[in-house]
């Protein structure tokens, strides 16, 4: 034979005697390459992955991967696991042991003795392909105050956020940032695209994000026509707003088109509202769909339901197509609780007691009896509600029925508590919320990240973990 086998599993090849023993040999003096071939299972699994043969030559061998495992699933591979078996050239001698399992997260070496009486290490790594068509996603954070009603201008506004950030965020946990874009940053009244501190800022993050192997959600946030605080919007009663708004796609489409579909997605709008009722905004999104397929046939789309006179009407959403489509709602129930603090809430006052989960033993209601009065009169009655996780899925089950309705996935873009919530009520929040969501599977991103009242990091160089706690919640540790 020209080669051996040397399993993981230890077989121990046996010479039968024979007159091959009498035939006299070269002696091999010169270096060989080593390994003639490597084949890889994930322990668990049948399906075989083989080291590239272009690398087998060299000290680096590199075994293909797929990003995600089994491949039409949801699950980022686990190479903690890995079955190797490698077939060694004739003479090589093996010096490391090699265990029955090896973790290919990082690479294995070998150390092997060569033909020429030299010890070498071949270096065995996984070589994980990047999905460059599917969108995954699971846990996020919101990046607001930058390109979307932006906190500083200029070099400040470049300082803010930068590659540093998403480094950060990526070795946090989180998997993709929900990306916050104004027209008015990033178009002039002319409808020119502003390059310095808007598009190339906007670039940058994706790129940043590529590189950290985390996904963009690009979100039209506010428009000139259309802004989420408002009761009714010229984008619904314009036709020639509702044209503009097309067009402002189309441009952006234009512009991140050759972004890979596993890395960028986009959200149509954030929270549209008009009082003329869902329909309005299910013709707008319909118009911008339909523009954006054109020119992109498989970006995922992410589209929100309307509020309509403060009803959010999660029935009445409507899609022209499924295709490559999610749903997306927001949560901050009940707002008493999650805006607490603020004069549109509590008066601004922080001294009133608020808790989460009720009823308890300790506490009947979500603020004491006691306390009621000092509340504005419009939050009275929220006041004496109770909350906890079988609560919040009740009043969270529109918008959860959402994905069966329609038949798309489902994404909660928004999340969170202001900074000002008191303890235990706002950890507890934010573990029931998150629970709901990680039980059915549905991906979501946190509001937010720095720069406003419910951000998580400081805005200091460092970028010091503001409630680290809070984080370790947000993704499931």
């Amino acid at each position: 034979m020209g080669y051996f086998v040397l399993l993981i599993s230890i077989a121990v090849v046996f010479l039968a005697p024979s007159c091959e023993k009498e035939k006299k040999t070269d002696t091999v003096t010169e270096r060989i390459d080593p390994v003639l071939s490597v084949m890889a299972t994930l322990d668990g699994s049948e399906e075989k992955f083989y080291a590239e043969g272009s690398t087998l030559k060299s000290k680096d061998i590199l075994i293909n991967f797929p990003s995600y495992f089994p491949q039409e699933s949801d699950e980022k591979i686990d190479l903690s696991k890995v079955k190797l078996d490698i077939v060694f050239n004739e003479g090589i001698k093996v010096v490391t042991a090699i265990p029955a399992l090896v973790n290919l997260e990082n690479p294995f070496v070998v150390k092997i003795q060569n033909v020429d009486g030299n010890t070498e290490e071949i270096s065995i790594r996984a070589n994980i392909q990047k999905d460059t068509e599917n969108f995954r996603i699971s846990k996020g954070i919101n990046i607001a105050s930058w390109l979307s009603t932006p906190k500083y201008t200029g070099t400040a506004r470049t300082a803010f956020f930068t590659e540093a950030d998403v480094k950060l965020l990526s070795e946090l946990g989180f998997d993709h940032i929900r990306l916050c874009i104004d027209e008015v940053v990033l178009w002039n009244e002319s409808g020119n695209k502003i390059r310095s501190y808007g598009f190339d800022l906007l670039h940058d993050a994706i790129k940043w994000c590529d590189k950290y192997d985390m996904g963009v959600i690009v979100d039209m946030h506010v428009t000139r026509n259309h802004r989420f605080t408002n009761t009714e919007n010229t984008l619904f009663t314009d036709p020639a707003q509702e044209a503009k708004f097309v067009e402002l796609w189309e441009d952006l489409s234009d512009e991140l088109k050759d972004y890979p579909n596993s890395l960028v997605a986009y959200e149509l709008l954030n929270e549209p509202v008009s009082a003329g009722g869902a329909a309005n905004w299910n013709r707008v999104s319909a118009s911008a769909i339909n523009a954006i397929r054109a020119k992109e046939a498989n970006r995922v789309i992410i589209v929100g339901v309307c509020t309509v006179n403060g009803s959010v009407r999660y029935n009445d959403l409507t899609l022209p197509s499924t295709h490559r489509i999610i749903a997306t709602f927001h949560y901050y129930g009940p707002f008493l609780l999650t805006y607490y603090g603020f004069s549109s809430t509590t008066g601004g006052r922080t001294d009133i007691p608020i808790h989460y989960p009720t009823p308890t033993p300790e506490h009947a209601q979500l603020v004491p009896e006691e306390w009621i009065s000092a509340l504005p009169a419009n939050w009275q009655s929220t006041g004496r509600n109770t909350y906890d996780k079988t609560e919040q899925i009740r009043r969270m089950q529109s918008g959860l029925d959402i994905a069966d309705r329609l038949g798309v996935p489902l994404y909660v873009g928004e999340f969170g508590t202001a900074n000002l919530t008191p303890e235990p009520a706002r950890s507890n929040w934010y573990k029931d919320i998150v629970a709901i969501l990680k039980e059915r599977n549905i991906a979501y991103a946190s509001f937010d990240y720095k720069g406003a009242g419910y951000s998580v990091v400081n805005e200091d160089a460092n970028r010091t973990l503001r409630y680290p706690g809070i984080i370790d919640i947000i993704l499931d540790k």
